[in-house]
């Protein structure tokens, strides 16, 4: 069994900084679903006895505007149309991405973490 997830950086960058700023003002429930909770505990849990082999690489997103808001609206925590957090959520994304972009892109950060096991 390979588990396998894309952390983003929260402070790498300060367009990094600015859109997680973002998720904690608008996004509706973003603080309850973050996955970094989960820890080796509960990875070793799942997996059961036996043993994990983990690894940890660097990974890089670069998106345009349009290929951002749909990654931000894409997610479970980001207010739907109709929402009375979701215009202004978008209007701040637009804003951040005016500051922060190099030649039509921004970048977002991961570190891909895997993990190996037997079920």
């Amino acid at each position: 069994m390979a588990l396998i997830w894309n952390d983003r950086r929260k402070t790498s960058t300060s367009f990094l900084r600015a859109y997680e700023e973002l998720l904690l003002t608008w996004a509706t429930d973003y603080r309850e679903v973050d996955h970094t909770r989960i820890g080796q505990i509960e990875i070793d849990s799942f997996l059961g006895p036996g043993e994990v082999v983990t690894a940890t690489f660097d990974n890089r997103q670069s998106l345009g505007y349009e290929g951002l808001e749909g990654r931000l609206l894409s997610s479970s925590y980001s207010p739907a149309a109709g929402h009375p957090k979701h215009r202004p959520m978008v209007e701040a994304l637009r804003s951040i991405f005016d500051t922060h972009q190099t030649e039509g892109r921004v970048t977002i950060e991961y570190d891909t973490r895997v993990y190996l096991g037997r079920l």
